[in-house]
């Protein structure tokens, strides 16, 4: 009795084909090539009413012909959404909007369109044409589209009149996700005249909220009044759109006091709040000022960029700045030029890379800026014995305690069943062959271990260590095969005796757990419950019980499942005695048909292909 699956939420439309009236209320004329539709109410009076279906009808025809002045004061005079004008057909707004910009000309009008845009389509929402052939389809998000027409319609802007469509312009930068803030501040930048500059540094001078009175007043005899009432206007304008404390930061970002000090004004900051801060910042040196600006911003990669060229002086801070913001990889790219300093910064990559268990990465690091104690300790953690010989070397160890090295790591990569490494370094750096060929014996790997024998003359070894373990291994794989052969055996029957009782239960229509019959006599249905109600069941049964029950509470996919675990594990084993049983019939055969006939053993499994 699961829960029906959720329906998808359906997208918001509405149906401007309906309008609320009065009862009783008659329609007495439609204006011809209007809007305008004239209704009577029952107490007699007349009104005149603009339906949304009509007005969206001429909407669309006008948009088809392009007539986007005309088509603006009528969105805006019944305040139909502006995003119409780029959703109705987006390919062909892009292509015409030379023709909207030289159409609507207002730049009151033009923010209004650009501050209305959204990523939504407003054709599958708001305004779905009712007379189209098919329904909208698809997602209603539209994403990027925000960005993409405040691109187009800057180039645009910019083609025409750079200085008459400023605030459009500014608009664009800001709308945009994430706003372009920098770049709207650089416009505004452009547009600072001498006079905004003299004003922005005497209320630094000062420190008085009154300068900034007294310089507004004394605007008046500039002869460039206009450029400076918009360049004022123009930052007015944004702080209107984004928050005066965020665009504050991003001037102070810029490095641009007299910038900063401008937005300063328009904000609510008491100037003993900042002033301090941005005198104490002029009087610093470059570099020094760019990166306390930096900090202070929490901008960590352009701090460290900025504290790098401010002189080995500072180098000390630089390592902090590293160390605590994970910037080792742009700290190499910093210095990797610089030979005295780069060693320290790949310590401190080398020391992150470790406590974050990229031993090996580590390793090498610690190597290659000389730190071998670090470089030690990272590659004996994992076992990488032969950097750790390499390295142990360069501490100087000597001849003993390079020996003493060797079995400590030896052991631990018996321990990891890394056996045949742990043979090479007995072997060939201990000079232990014996201990070697032990090695090799107890990861199974005769070959090499014999070879290891015949090379060093260790005849007695193979007659003592190498041939009993050969026999303990095949009498052990033996009595394993048989084993599994019989449980697949066991698991081959039962899974034909369910899969029958199931299909001869499926073709009664009988529910095997109710015992009853089914009323709809639906076989696959009752093929697909027991399926999965089986499987639920199936992994906790007992393949030994044979009760009428129990034939179905393990289903065929428990039964299949364990087969192939059987086979699996076969051919794993398999695998594991392919060597073996070279060295078993090359050396041993005599002896192991000697073992058979005196002590009565039972004959090995028969292999087929």
């Amino acid at each position: 009795s699961g829960k029906a699956p959720a329906k998808p939420k359906a997208t918001r439309v509405i149906d401007d084909s309906a309008r609320e009236v009065e009862r009783g209320a008659r329609i007495v004329s439609v204006v011809p090539c209007d809007i305008k539709v004239i209704l009577q109410m029952p107490r007699g009076n007349l009104e005149v009413v603009y339906p949304r279906a009509l007005t969206l009808s001429r909407l669309r025809t006008m948009l088809r012909r392009h007539e986007y002045g005309e088509c603006f004061i009528l969105m805006r005079k019944h305040r139909i959404d502006m995003n119409l004008l780029y959703d109705l057909d987006p390919s062909d707004f892009l292509a015409h909007i030379a023709t909207f910009v030289s159409q609507v000309t207002n730049i009151d009008h033009l923010n209004l369109f650009i501050s209305s845009l959204r990523d939504e389509d407003t054709t599958k929402t708001l305004f779905v044409d009712l007379e189209a052939a098919s329904a909208p389809s698809g997602d209603d998000k539209v994403a990027g589209k925000v960005n993409l027409v405040c691109d187009k319609l800057r180039e645009e802007l910019n083609r025409v009149s750079s200085q008459r469509y400023i605030l459009p312009i500014l608009t664009t930068y800001v709308r945009k996700s994430p706003p372009e803030l920098a770049d709207a501040l650089l416009l505004i930048q452009r547009l600072m005249t001498k006079h905004d500059i003299e004003v922005a540094r005497t209320l630094a001078q000062e420190g008085e909220v009154n300068v900034r009175d007294e310089a507004d007043e004394e605007e008046n005899d500039e002869t460039d009044e206009a450029r400076n009432v918009t360049a004022r206007a123009a930052l007015d304008y944004i702080v209107f759109l984004i928050d005066v404390d965020k665009l504050y930061d991003v001037a102070l970002g810029m490095y641009d006091f007299d910038l900063v000090m401008m937005v300063a004004q328009k904000s609510q900051k008491d100037p003993k709040e900042y002033m301090n801060f941005l005198t104490g910042l002029q009087q610093m040196e470059p570099a020094l000022m760019r990166y306390t600006i930096d900090a202070s911003l929490e901008r960590w990669p352009q701090a460290l960029a900025n504290i790098a060229q401010a002189g080995p002086d500072h180098f000390e801070t630089a390592l902090d700045l590293i160390s605590k913001h994970s910037l080792h990889v742009l700290g190499l790219e910093i210095y990797k030029d610089d030979k005295e300093r780069i060693g320290a910064v790949r310590n401190l990559f080398g020391d992150d890379l470790y406590f974050r268990g990229r031993k090996e990465e580590a390793g090498y690091i610690f190597f290659s800026c000389g730190q071998y104690e670090k470089a030690f300790s990272s590659f004996k953690d994992i076992s990488h014995w032969r950097m750790a010989l390499a390295v142990a070397s360069k501490l100087g160890y000597s001849e003993a305690a390079r020996k003493e090295l060797s079995h400590e790591l030896a052991d631990t990569l018996r321990n990891l069943l890394r056996f045949d490494e742990a043979a090479l370094l007995l072997g060939e750096h201990c000079g232990e062959y014996e201990a070697a060929v032990t090695a090799l014996v107890d990861g199974h790997l005769w070959d090499d271990a014999i070879r290891l024998c015949l090379l060093h003359n260790f005849q007695e070894t193979i007659e003592k260590e190498i041939h009993p373990a050969v026999l303990e291994a095949y009498r052990s794989a033996t009595a394993d095969l048989n084993e599994k052969r019989d449980k697949f055996a066991r698991h081959a029957t039962r899974l034909g005796i369910v899969r029958a009782n199931k299909l001869q239960f499926a073709q009664l229509g009988i529910d095997p757990y109710t015992r009853r019959t089914r009323p709809d006599g639906d076989d696959d249905s009752v093929m697909s419950g027991m399926s999965a109600a089986s499987s639920a069941s199936g992994a906790s049964s007992d393949f030994s019980s044979y009760s009428a029950y129990s034939a179905y509470s393990t289903s065929s996919y428990a039964n299949s499942a364990a087969t192939g675990v059987s086979f699996t594990t076969l051919n794993t084993t398999k695998g594991k005695l392919k060597k073996g049983l070279r060295i078993l019939y090359v050396h041993l055969v005599p002896t192991l048909c000697l073992s058979g006939r005196h002590q009565g053993s039972k004959p090995g499994p028969k292999w087929t292909s």
